[in-house]
Parts: structure tokens; C-alpha cells; sequence
């Protein structure tokens, strides 16, 4: 495994999760097949790679929506094909949806993270 490499497409896929339609584009850039891939971004991360792009492609869209996106525009940041198909994931990882959140002018507190090299083994 290059520490370098998955540091590398690990941070590609949080500043750009669209960008990473499969994980074959991002083991590429990691410098490992697809299936090494999987397994080191799983044990490095915590999660597999579709649920980090999901969350990635969330962060995105609720950061556009604390900017003061509408949910249609915060759902085309984050990638998503319709703010209904942005409502229902985050309804489903989260329980609620986004729209009782803004109509209740709910505070959103994102924080941006990334993984940094020493964190990995």
C-alpha cells in the first residue's frame, strides 16, 4: 500500500466526490486495484468507499445550504440528479428531512475534514 497515494485520492474524493463515480477511478490515482482499494480505504477511513463519497456529496450539499442555497442548487452541488434525490438520502442517513430543518431555521454546523498522512498506517 502507498500511504502516499491513498492520502492522495482520499483527499481528491473529498474536495471533488463526483469526480469518483466508481472506485476504480480512485484506486487509479491510489496507484492500487480496485479490490486493494477497497480494503484500504475501509481499514483506513472506517467506512467503504460509496458511503465516504456519500458523505462527502452531503457535506458539500449541506455546506451550500448553509450559504443559503436552496435545497434544488445545495442538491446540484453536492452531485445529486434532484433535490428530491437529495431529500431522501439525507432523510434516510439522518431521519429527517432537509426542508423541516431549513423551514425551522435550523443552525448547520458542517465541518470539513480531510484525512492527513499520518493518520494512515
Amino acid at each position: 500500500i502507498s500511504p502516499k497515494g491513498l492520502a492522495a485520492a482520499i483527499r481528491a474524493i473529498d474536495d471533488r466526490p463526483n469526480d469518483f463515480g466508481s472506485a476504480k477511478i480512485a484506486a487509479s490515482l491510489a496507484g492500487m486495484s480496485e479490490s486493494h482499494f477497497h480494503r484500504a480505504i475501509k481499514r483506513t477511513i472506517g467506512v467503504p468507499f460509496r458511503r465516504y463519497r456519500l458523505w462527502r456529496r452531503l457535506a458539500i450539499a449541506a455546506i451550500a445550504l448553509k450559504g443559503g442555497a436552496n435545497l434544488t442548487d445545495a442538491a446540484m452541488a453536492g452531485g445529486f440528479a434532484s433535490s428530491a434525490h437529495f431529500s431522501a438520502t439525507f432523510r434516510r442517513m439522518f431521519g429527517i428531512k432537509p426542508s423541516l430543518l431549513i423551514n425551522a431555521q435550523a443552525r448547520f454546523d458542517v465541518v470539513h475534514f480531510a484525512c492527513v498522512a499520518t493518520t494512515l498506517p
